[in-house]
């Protein structure tokens, strides 16, 4: 199986006050999460049932790829729960978190620009920061400590461009960016 490469790389935190994260573009329409389900998509956005409510900041590494990824990125543990789908970006990628006063990420052009790509959801530390939550909340000690329990919920987030996609990535080399929305 041909696997692609890397050629564009995000790395944020955001802190979901309402427990989700919207990822897609910008006229998408967002869908409302449902049942047990950690991502729930339509055609141009999904969005992200995070673990916790604003407690702490969450971890988000996105990723665009010329095919189908290779490996997992060093230092990664296994993944407690994986989703994919296809997304239509029609211009440009749009991350949000609602509730956190307009502190979004707009227009992170993907670089094989407008088209349909498959996306990848995987996401890890959920039990754990649940489980940590719980017992700072029991030792009541919450408030105090909350900032402890920054980036343990992660999410990696990768998109190559399907078949579908009539644009080709021309662009060599990695950009990392580092952002705190």
């Amino acid at each position: 199986m041909l696997t692609g490469r890397r050629v564009a790389y995000l790395e944020l935190l955001s802190c979901p006050e309402y427990g989700t994260i919207d990822v897609g573009s910008e006229s998408g329409e967002r869908s409302e999460p449902h049942g047990e389900d950690f991502v729930t998509a339509q055609d141009n956005i999904f969005t992200i049932q995070c673990a916790q409510d604003g407690v702490a900041d969450v971890a988000l590494i996105v990723e665009e790829w010329t095919g189908a990824p290779a490996s997992d990125p060093p230092g990664w543990r296994t993944w407690e729960l994986e989703s994919q789908h296809e997304l239509e970006i029609e211009e440009y990628l749009v991350i949000a978190a609602p509730g956190t006063q307009g502190d979004d990420l707009r227009g992170l052009r993907l670089r094989a620009g407008y088209g349909v790509y498959h996306c990848r959801i995987r996401a890890q530390g959920r039990t754990e920061v649940r489980r940590r939550i719980a017992e700072l909340a029991r030792r009541d000690e919450l408030l105090e400590r909350a900032n402890d329990l920054d980036g343990i919920e992660r999410y990696l987030i990768q998109f190559w461009p399907s078949q579908k996609n009539h644009n080709s990535i021309e662009t060599e080399g990695n950009l990392p960016i580092t952002l705190h929305i």
